[in-house]
């Protein structure tokens, strides 16, 4: 069983399977991140950006991140110390073609894609050679869209991540990849994500409305109202 280390509050606690199982399972275990290697994360200052952020650099990775605005871009700057030159805005799609000058034409090496529509199509065209493109939006694989086939020409592979998927079907991996990120966190190895937003269920409309605006900053999430226990 999964140990709960002991530095973590309550709401930190159950913030992490969600996030750090999410992000673990996509860089680790199927892109198989290595030192030296280039990540583009698109939607840094989210849960899951701020968390891949951290497991990227603990690993040794050249980071590129994307967020939309100039407050979330300083908070990325200030916070994890990201080079200037590799934040992007994911509001417009030209930021394939600064990633392909950031890397001198060759792109990255790995994406976290979460984004949609045409700036989903950005990020695959600026995939290097052998790249590994991880998908773990579900807006382009319900609506069943298509991909650009020429990318593969540079052998580039593509995975969908759904831990809903990974707890019902492959339990063991969960499990192992909880124990994992755990063990990360209580060696401070990374860190939970900052800002953590805790709502009751009575708030909930607050934070649906905050995801929906696309205007916050850290984890959200909500818990059982105090009288309902």
């Amino acid at each position: 069983m999964a140990k709960i280390p002991d530095n973590l509050s309550f709401e930190e606690t159950a913030s992490v399977p969600t996030i750090y199982i999410t992000v673990y399972h996509s860089l680790v275990n199927i892109a198989r991140l290595q030192r030296g290697e280039t990540v583009l994360i698109h939607a840094g200052t989210g849960g899951v950006g701020q968390a891949a952020i951290m497991l990227a650099q603990h690993i040794g990775a050249t980071i590129y991140v994307t967020c939309s605005s100039i407050e979330k871009r300083n908070f990325l700057i200030e916070r994890y110390n990201i080079d200037p030159t590799h934040t992007f805005s994911s509001r417009v799609s030209t930021f394939a073609s600064a990633i392909m000058t950031a890397t001198n034409g060759k792109g990255v090496d790995v994406l976290l894609n979460c984004l949609a529509g045409p700036l989903l199509a950005a990020g695959w065209e600026c995939m290097a050679r052998f790249g590994r493109f991880i998908e773990i939006g579900k807006v382009d694989m319900q609506n069943g869209r298509a991909l650009e086939m020429s990318t593969f020409g540079r052998r580039v592979t593509i995975s969908g991540v759904d831990i809903t998927s990974l707890a019902a079907y492959s339990k063991e991996v969960y499990r192992s990849t909880l124990q994992t990120t755990l063990k990360l966190i209580s060696e401070v190895a990374v860190k939970t994500v900052y800002p953590l937003h805790v709502y009751s269920v009575s708030e909930m409309e607050k934070p649906l409305r905050q995801l929906q605006g696309g205007k916050h900053i850290g984890n959200l999430s909500w818990q059982q109202d105090r009288e309902d226990w």
